[in-house]
């Protein structure tokens, strides 16, 4: 851009001092033009040096209206690459945005299915205490049960056992009886 703005001073100035040396011939007088060779050299090395002015101006126009053509076509790829890059970061940001709401309702679901299962392990631990207890009863009620038919056999041993001893009593006493008997007789 500075170059540019310094190239189109430069065709201005030339294109001033261009007029102005213009100007200057057509104002002398004609006669003096014609009549001093010097003069007349002397203009002909200024048109010369007009006519490369005129084609350093014309080229440098060039210059300055490829450039500006080059400068607008890059400035519209440009436009065009940031229009892209917009659209890209927005469709980004949209699917980075979808990926932390599937990301947190993961992790919620996540925390979710640990709270259930955590739950289902304290229900199932205390069904396992509820079913050692339920057992545990269970064996002390037929120990218990077992317990109590022994101490009922020991009663109703200990009943016979004192039932026989009475007989045998008896019997003994018979038996010493009918013993003393037949001594004496």
């Amino acid at each position: 851009m500075l170059e540019k703005d310094h190239l189109v001073s430069e065709l201005r100035q030339c294109q001033g001092q261009s007029r102005k040396k213009e100007d200057r011939p057509g104002k002398v007088l004609p006669s003096l033009y014609e009549t001093h060779p010097t003069q007349h050299e002397h203009v002909k090395s200024l048109k010369e040096k007009l006519a490369q002015e005129q084609k350093l101006s014309a080229m440098y126009q060039e210059q300055c209206i490829s450039l500006e053509e080059e400068l607008a076509r890059i400035r519209e790829e440009e436009g065009v690459r940031r229009d892209i890059f917009k659209d890209r970061s927005h469709k980004m940001g949209k699917r980075l945005q979808m990926m932390t709401k599937r990301y947190e309702a993961l992790e919620q679901r996540r925390v979710l299915e640990v709270e259930g299962f955590k739950t289902d392990i304290r229900v199932l631990r205390q069904k396992l205490k509820d079913l050692e207890q339920m057992l545990y009863k269970a064996t002390l009620s037929i120990q218990a049960n077992k317990d109590l038919a022994m101490l009922c056999e020991v009663r109703s041993s200990n009943r016979r056992a004192h039932k026989i001893q009475g007989e045998l009593k008896t019997l003994k006493s018979k038996l010493f009886g009918l013993e003393n008997q037949l001594r004496l007789c």
